[in-house]
């Protein structure tokens, strides 16, 4: 049975990376070899031939790159796991991460994967798929067969992008194909090839799905939010200079990005730069992006994440009023526990007294 499993899941892995890698060079193919080499020619074909085989040696080595990168786990982390971990036991993080967290679970304990039995920096969730916390998750992707997350979201732009442009010109170039076979009648002494009919249908296709979802990605970019982010809302801490802030049951109103707004859009340049890198070249080219701060081993490693100055204040604020809450009622209990015990020792003395003790 374990076997069994062990193969399923290989190629439900294998199938998605297999049958894309499989579709570009086919589209390749028929686009340099039947179309631009056999049809045209010349300048015009060899133009044709180097611009597609520059757009499938970019695109391919995009996808790649997100499928050998990874997104990037807490588990990858030492520092990260819980030893002898028991579901419900409290435990503070380490305290780079408690120090710079801004984000909690819903019950306002310190985010902890029960599965993974890792600490969860913020903006990361556990995959069933994958079957481990992934850094930044944004999905997971069944044509990557993997998550998409902090370590490989730029090489997945990158790759709709760049696949968008290739679907676009095999689409014009076969469009035309067909329509001068048509429009010439060259189908009552010439066959077709069937090729050109299936190139211009998968293209159109590709292109028509991938406008929708290309505009749609990055418009979360440019937000800087991910997916999940999208649909759920993110609950800030109420104290930050306590990991676990339950005690905000004492008042209804819970700091989330929804009340405050996203801790984590620092504009739209800033958020196009944290993801895609900070200079043309890292913009087009699938390379790894320079990290602007090379000491800030958290911040570079997706486990934690720069912040809106503007939203971080309201934090503070915040923060600051829940902690003299907090105190308060700390002060409250201790002057109520001593206030108890000076009762009980007044009725054991006059109990005493009473019974001539």
């Amino acid at each position: 049975m374990y076997y069994i499993k062990r193969c399923c899941c290989l190629l439900a892995s294998t199938f998605p990376r297999a049958f894309c890698s499989g579709l570009f060079l086919w589209a390749t193919y028929v686009l340099c070899i039947e179309i631009a080499f056999k049809l045209y020619g010349g300048i015009i074909g060899l133009v044709l031939c180097t611009v597609g085989v520059i757009l499938l040696v970019i695109s391919l080595q995009a996808y790649c790159l997100v499928v050998a990168l990874g997104p990037g786990s807490p588990a990858d982390f030492t520092e990260l796991h819980i030893l002898n971990y028991v579901p419900g036991m409290q435990i503070k993080p380490p305290h780079e991460l408690l120090n710079r967290t801004v984000t909690t679970s819903g019950s306002g304990n310190f985010r902890i994967c029960n599965k993974c039995e890792v600490f969860k920096p913020d903006r990361s969730h556990h995959c069933s798929s994958c079957g481990i916390c992934i850094l930044k998750m944004d999905h997971h992707c069944p044509w990557f067969a993997c998550c998409i997350g902090f370590k490989n979201h730029k090489f997945f732009v990158q790759f709709l992008i760049y696949t968008q442009i290739y679907s676009l010109l095999a689409l014009l170039v076969s469009g035309k194909v067909l329509y001068d076979f048509f429009e010439t009648k060259r189908y009552k002494d010439h066959y077709l090839s069937l090729n050109y009919v299936f190139l211009t249908v998968v293209s159109f296709v590709t292109f028509l799905s991938l406008t929708f979802f290309i505009g749609f990605t990055l418009y979360q970019l440019f937000r800087n939010k991910t997916t999940i982010e999208s649909y759920e809302s993110q609950r800030y801490r109420a104290n930050l200079k306590v990991a676990d802030d339950r005690y905000y049951k004492f008042n209804s109103r819970k700091p989330t990005d929804k009340s405050l707004g996203n801790v984590f859009d620092l504009g739209w340049r800033e958020n196009f730069k944290q993801v895609m890198g900070n200079s043309w070249y890292e913009w087009l080219l699938p390379i790894r992006v320079v990290p602007k701060r090379l000491n800030d081993y958290y911040l570079n490693n997706g486990l934690n994440y720069p912040v809106n100055e503007h939203v971080y204040q309201k934090l503070v604020q915040n923060s600051e009023l829940q902690q003299r809450l907090y105190e308060d009622i700390l002060d409250y209990r201790r002057k109520q526990k001593q206030d108890q015990e000076a009762d009980l020792e007044n009725e054991y003395q006059q109990s005493g007294t009473v019974y001539g003790v």
